[in-house]
């Protein structure tokens, strides 16, 4: 069955014989035509001597074999209509693997799922080689066969002299919005700092070790100096959302601050491809042409995903990011109205032979710099070298020549924007 045909909702049975206030909720999965409960209120919660209680709306996710992975009061379940599995049981003990003799404290609210059922997910540990220094961990893998991603108190790989640490000493949530890819890799937002306190998002590969991604208090790729990835509050991180394709690609909604930022191109969508590379793929501020209006762009976010959250290539929550790479965005568009927008997966590029000569074509948005690459192999044996440093956009196609560029046996080109 493949997953358009599935679907997992919370349901509220209301009244009817035998149903009471202890068991009136129930999350139901399947086809729209064949409905089974998942799991309901008021029936055994296994291994915990408990009845289910507190399932949370929306904190749900459902892979493509129709198992529900979902958050309880006693803890985060893996199951459907042919059983439930424990993930982790509040109070319950977690595997050696992640820290031995300890229980589980407190579970993340969202669990992210794929299609080989494993997940991942934030928690607090307590255990007695634990404190409120090391105690919170991101955890993935399949039910039995967890392990720790990342850990408080450890070094915040990326960040010379930082660690993942929260504010506090330990009163505030060091990591969030864990998402699981199709291999088992995982992407996280996580605090950190050096002799303060500062936000990052890493990418950790199949067991691998985490690489940073970005990091609050730097230059986003595509801004000018002196623009920053900054808190939109003390408190919280300026990545607010990051959505993983079967790819290993992520895109990510920020704020950015500093230097010509206001409330008219604080907000942007930046893209990361598989080899870590990142790019800016559109910021509120942003100049569109559309029937041959130019029009500035308001606040950007992503687009119709239903309730905000994060979520894998294989989550059966809908997810603004195909496979492609092709994001699906909405903004205020100025002076009034708004509207929806794909960008897809950088800068397409249209090239040509005129003679010697090779003619690359690419778009533009006005007022923006592009820099044009090329490079005879892929991967390129070290950084790409630069034929244009700096193109000004016009807001059209833009056309650059590669002088004596088609005499070339081979060259691909790239056209990165850098403002």
């Amino acid at each position: 069955m493949s997953l358009a045909a599935l679907a997992s909702s919370t349901l509220n049975f209301g009244s009817g014989a035998g149903i009471t206030g202890d068991n009136a909720n129930a999350i139901i999965e399947g086809a729209y035509n064949n409905w089974s409960v998942a799991v309901q209120t008021g029936t055994t919660a296994p291994g915990t001597g408990q009845n289910f209680s507190g399932l949370f709306t929306d904190q749900k996710a459902l892979s493509p074999d129709g198992k529900v992975a979902f958050k309880s009061t006693q803890g985060l379940w893996l199951g459907g209509a042919g059983g439930l599995q424990a993930i982790g049981i509040t109070g319950g003990a977690v595997p050696p693997s992640l820290a031995g003799g300890a229980t589980y404290l407190f579970l993340s609210d969202l669990v992210d799922i794929n299609a080989q059922d494993q997940v991942a997910f934030t928690a607090y540990l307590n255990g007695p080689s634990l404190n409120n220094s090391n105690d919170q961990f991101v955890v993935a893998g399949a039910p039995g066969a967890l392990h720790a991603v990342a850990q408080s108190g450890q070094p915040a790989p990326g960040i010379p002299g930082g660690f993942f640490q929260s504010y506090l000493n330990g009163s505030a949530e060091v990591f969030s919005d864990a998402v699981i890819g199709s291999d088992g890799s995982v992407a996280f937002v996580a605090a950190c700092g050096t002799n303060g306190y500062d936000y990052g998002l890493w990418f950790a590969p199949a067991g691998g070790s985490p690489r940073l991604v970005a990091r609050s208090g730097v230059q986003p790729p595509g801004t000018a100096v002196g623009v920053m990835f900054t808190n939109s509050f003390q408190f919280l991180s300026p990545f607010e959302e990051i959505y993983l394709n079967a790819k290993n690609q992520l895109v990510f909604l920020a704020q950015v601050g500093g230097a010509g930022v206001g409330q008219t191109n604080n907000t942007g969508i930046w893209f990361v491809d598989s080899d870590g590379s990142v790019s800016l793929l559109v910021r509120s501020g942003d100049t569109i042409s559309a029937s041959g209006v130019s029009r500035a762009l308001g606040t950007v976010t992503f687009g119709a995903v239903g309730v905000p959250s994060v979520a894998g290539p294989e989550d059966g929550r809908p997810v603004p990011f195909n496979d492609d790479g092709d994001v699906f965005f909405s903004a205020y568009v100025q002076p009034s109205g708004q509207g929806l927008f794909i960008a897809h997966n950088g800068i397409v590029l249209h090239g040509a032979k005129s003679g010697t000569n090779f003619l690359i074509q690419f778009p533009t948005i006005s007022g923006r710099h592009y820099r044009v690459d090329y490079t005879a192999i892929l991967p390129p044996p070290g950084t790409w070298p630069v034929l244009f440093p700096s193109v000004l956009g016009t807001g059209g196609q833009m056309t650059v020549t590669n002088t004596n560029g088609a005499v070339f046996d081979q060259r691909y080109y790239r056209v990165v924007r850098t403002d």
